[in-house]
């Protein structure tokens, strides 16, 4: 034993990863210094839908992040990944085995028809264990440990991505179900304003004051402010499932939001730089992390090209009587090289394929990094450009009301037919609808860049406490299973 406790001894002191990766810092692609439409100061990567002050809203938010479907499996996913991470940590421990087993024969003999029965007991008793280790002599067990610690750490932050993704189509659900129920108001108002007007219209025909045409035009205005009702209320109930879904709930009476209107956007959250997004974007950390998990691969590839010593030892009792098993026993101590010899080029294709898998991941990794700075720069100028947008049609709606009074003026006094009127109340009340619909895209153009700068609140979801020691290669008790 004196032996084979060197052996292990020597197996955990060399246990190094003589191809441990460099490590890898910075950038993957060049990062401008700021963005284009720079919001100066400090970035608050805290819960950003709190900044609409809106508790229905909050309340939103926190039931999905409990009942999401996707989340609950992004979750699952997560246990996965750590359990086959501490799988594979196993393999830097010795395992070991026990066996145990009785038997019992008996035997009747007779030599010729005349002869007697011969008759014999035979019992025998094994009581053994057998344990193995392969020392980690150039680091390909520990190499795969640390890659198996890093794919899920990866996996946790596909979760928090997840996470945040659900956020941002809550409250982009909940922007266009207020957008389409303000709409919806607006043309309320305006099939009870038309259909005042028709009445009058109705009693002017009666004396002589308009004509049937005139009529006839306002009663079409009537009705096609009652066909758009339609879609929009279809819309009202659909944006209402899509929340019940994303609450994790089938039924739309689980969704509470009793408010009408579309807020207007708080102000514009300041974005830091884009080097912020490497750390507060999870699929940008996801990305990094699986990069690393793919060096630690190659380290582990390349390891598997050199000798392999592997230790055992074995110790059993055996007796043909139970009660004095314990004093035959025997010991066996061994020890184990391999080198591989020829493979047909196995190893040195395998090699090359995890290296080509870097390859593939540090191009994923720059990928996902410029896609994250595009879409905070996206996200700027489409909010920009939106409350341009939204102040030209509000100026243009004050001037088609005012146009719409010239008009009708101009009618009453027989100036000019009733067509002009009515083509100008058409375009004052489309006005008024495409208002509120622009503000419903502006408060998701929002959304979209809160989502695009990331932040640290996911880390409060955490399923899994202490994520490295978790996986830790350093002898942490829940790698050791159970």
């Amino acid at each position: 034993m004196k032996h084979l406790t060197l052996m292990l001894l020597f197996g955990f002191l060399t246990g190094c990863a003589v191809f441990a990766p460099d490590e890898r810092t910075g950038s993957p692609t060049e990062l401008p210094d700021k963005y284009s439409l720079e919001q100066a100061g400090a970035f608050d990567p805290g819960r950003w839908w709190k900044s609409f002050n809106s508790t229905e809203l909050d309340h939103l938010v926190d039931t999905a992040l409990q009942g999401n479907f996707d989340l609950r499996s992004a979750y699952a996913r997560v246990e996965q990944a750590y359990a086959t991470a501490r799988k594979t940590n196993a393999a830097l421990y010795p395992s070991l085995d026990g066996e145990t087993s009785a038997s019992q024969e008996r035997r009747y003999r007779q030599s010729n028809s005349r002869a007697n029965h011969a008759y014999s007991e035979t019992e025998a008793y094994y009581l053994g264990l057998a344990a193995s280790y392969e020392v980690d002599l150039w680091g390909r067990l520990r190499s795969l440990s640390e890659a198996g610690r890093l794919e899920a750490e990866a996996t946790q932050e596909d979760y928090e991505s997840a996470a945040m993704t659900l956020a941002a189509s809550v409250a982009s659900a909940w922007a266009d179900l207020l957008a389409v129920r303000q709409e919806k108001s607006i043309l309320e108002e305006q099939i009870k304003t038309n259909e005042t007007i028709l009445h009058l219209q109705e009693l002017r025909f009666a004396n002589g004051l308009a004509n049937a045409l005139d009529v006839s035009q306002q009663r079409e205005l009537v009705v096609a402010a009652r066909a758009d009702l339609v879609p929009l209320e279809a819309r009202e109930k659909l944006y209402l499932n899509s929340l019940a879904l994303l609450l994790g709930s089938t039924s739309p009476d689980a969704v509470q939001v009793k408010q009408q209107t579309v807020p207007r956007p708080p102000p514009l959250p300041a974005t830091g730089i884009p080097a912020n997004l490497l750390v507060m974007r999870p699929d940008v950390r996801s990305a990094q992390l699986r990069l690393t998990s793919a060096d630690w691969d190659v380290s582990a590839a390349r390891a598997d090209r050199l000798p392999n010593l592997v230790l055992s030892a074995d110790a059993a009792f055996s007796s043909a009587q139970f009660t004095t098993i314990l004093t035959n026993w025997m010991t066996n101590i061994a020890g184990g090289l391999t080198a591989p010899i020829f493979d047909g080029g196995a190893r040195a294709a395998e090699v090359d394929r995890t290296r080509a898998v870097v390859s593939e991941n540090l191009n994923d990794y720059a990928q996902t990094v410029a896609t994250a700075v595009k879409e905070v720069q996206d996200a700027l100028v489409n909010e920009s450009h939106q409350k341009r947008y939204i102040e030209l049609l509000e100026d243009q709606l004050r001037v088609a009301r005012i146009s719409l009074y010239e008009a009708r003026q101009r009618y009453l006094k027989g100036l000019s037919d009733y067509l002009t009127y009515v083509s100008q109340l058409t375009s004052v009340q489309s006005l008024e609808r495409q208002i509120v619909q622009e503000r419903g895209t502006l408060l998701t153009d929002r959304v979209d860049l809160h989502r695009a700068l990331g932040g640290d609140w996911t880390k409060e979801l955490r399923p899994l406490a202490k994520v490295k020691e978790q996986t830790s290669p350093d002898g942490d008790k829940s790698l050791q299973g159970s």
